[in-house]
């Protein structure tokens, strides 16, 4: 399987010596999984994807289903050489070939709720979005029971342009396991929210809550931020600040915010938390319980709050004052929260040279202590699994990347340690992997080279595509090469 998902090479002679390497190993061979690689060879020849030799295959493996003649080749197996087929035929440019694969064969798929949720987040990863209202005709009843189900089959008929039936589905998914109140901002009939509260004690109304807190992160990694905002809404409207969830709700709601640049709001939905840790020492050992670090609640508060200043257009000298000191305090609480000291350092006050002097002192203070603990990892390599060297190794190299790209020092040596960094990790780590691509694309463009910036941060953007601040850098990315095309005349 892992040579099949293998895109092929575009060079003639490096399609030759993969088809000898195939070659001499599989020999004269029968089995299943040599045909499937012998057909990968006809590809590999053809310099292109074969619809028909694949779907000759993949025929062949469903007979055997069907009629029950080989142990070894279930619907499940079937299923995952299908997946391998239509993603080939994605990368190739032949996706009416993988759409035809995949929904001829859906019968296949049990009704689980399991096995439909895997294959509805695959197609939705691949925006195969037929694949999904398909399997929403076909098993309606299970949808209909399960929110991230239902929700699949609203992105799908949305994104495919039936935006309607999506956002009406949508509402359904909201409403499976409804809480009480919908939304802390609606009206309420007060006897029918008491009567409904009084039915739930308060361990069942959090479990509720948090059912909808896992079905708001799927959505937020969907890129359905309107849905996930409602998600959120519902629960704070139904759980305060004393519950792990209200907590946690309005911790993720404030970053969603902050993500899309709403950062008033984004204060104001922490702002009741950070008042109650600031009143309350029992209330900061009550978040310690739910692992909730009050001094990543208040440094975020000030964060924003600094940032919510910053985005006016033009700002008093009380103003400048207020969000330096904003910025100041979000260190304080969070002094390993590098973008803090990279939007100190980007925030300019002619007036006030001893704020430029105190910030560089500060970076150049930061990236002496990531040297000295880059040297400890490094030389400490025979003493920890190669696991977690890999992993305490990567994260300092892509920390040091990034502060030093988006601030001052040498850049040289920030690329090498983000590419150092990206060897770290492999591709089933997909967030990390697309964080590191972020700020190797960073690293590029802090040394001008503006194209391999954009074509990293594009790569990112494949992991991570509804990431507003990966999609605002390949903004500045490609403004920048338009900017410098046009300065050269080209």
């Amino acid at each position: 399987m892992l040579i099949l998902k293998q895109p092929l090479p575009g060079d003639q002679e490096k399609r030759q010596t993969l088809i000898d390497q195939i070659l001499s190993v599989i020999g004269d061979n029968e089995r299943d999984p040599i045909e499937w690689l012998r057909a990968y060879v006809d590809d590999l020849r053809a310099g292109q994807f074969d619809a028909k030799r694949w779907q000759s295959v993949v025929d062949d493996q469903r007979r055997q289903v069907d009629m029950g003649i080989n142990s070894d080749v279930t619907a499940d197996s079937v299923l995952q050489l299908i997946k391998v087929i239509a993603t080939r035929a994605i990368d190739e440019d032949a996706r009416p070939s993988a759409l035809s694969i995949v929904i001829d064969n859906l019968d296949l798929v049990s009704p689980s709720t399991h096995e439909l949720a895997n294959q509805t987040d695959w197609a939705i990863s691949h925006e195969l979005y037929p694949i999904v209202t398909e399997l929403y005709d076909r098993h309606r009843h299970s949808f209909s029971m399960n929110a991230e189900l239902l929700y699949s089959a609203a992105q799908a008929f949305r994104d495919s342009g039936n935006a309607e039936k999506g956002q009406r589905l949508a509402f359904d998914a909201f409403n499976i396991n409804a809480l009480p109140v919908v939304d802390e901002k609606q009206p309420k009939d007060d006897d029918k929210d008491s009567e409904d509260q009084r039915k739930l004690t308060d361990h069942q109304l959090e479990d509720i809550a948090f059912s909808h807190f896992s079905v708001a992160i799927q959505l937020e990694k969907r890129g359905q931020f309107d849905w996930e905002e409602r998600e959120f809404r519902a629960i704070m409207a139904n759980c305060d600040i004393e519950t792990n969830v209200g907590v946690r709700a309005r911790i993720k709601l404030a970053s969603l915010f902050a993500n899309q640049l709403r950062h008033e709001e984004a204060v104001q939905t922490l702002a009741v938390i950070c008042d109650r840790i600031d009143r309350d020492k029992e209330y900061v050992r009550k978040l310690m319980i739910y692992e909730i670090l009050s001094q990543f609640v208040q440094s975020e508060f000030y964060y924003q709050s600094a940032l919510a200043i910053l985005a006016k257009d033009a700002l008093t000298d009380s103003e400048m004052t207020e969000a330096k000191e904003n910025l100041r305090k979000a260190y304080v609480f969070d002094n390993r929260n590098v973008d803090i000291l990279i939007r100190m350092f980007r925030f300019d006050d002619p007036s006030d040279p001893e704020w430029r002097r105190g910030v560089r002192e500060r970076i150049s203070q930061y990236v002496q202590n990531l040297d000295r603990t880059i040297v400890q990892y490094e030389a400490s390599k025979s003493l920890a699994r190669d696991d977690r060297y890999k992993e305490l190794l990567g994260e300092k190299y892509n920390e040091y990347a990034w502060l030093v790209a988006n601030t001052e020092g040498d850049l040289e040596r920030a690329l090498q340690c983000s590419l150092r960094s990206l060897s770290f990790v492999t591709a089933d780590d997909v967030d990390r992997r697309a964080a590191r691509l972020d700020t190797c694309a960073r690293c590029y463009y802090a040394l001008g080279q503006f194209e391999k910036a954009i074509a990293t941060q594009k790569e990112a953007l494949e992991l991570e595509r509804y990431s507003f601040p990966m999609l605002r850098q390949l903004a500045e990315f490609e403004s920048a090469l338009q900017a410098e095309k046009k300065e050269n005349g080209s």
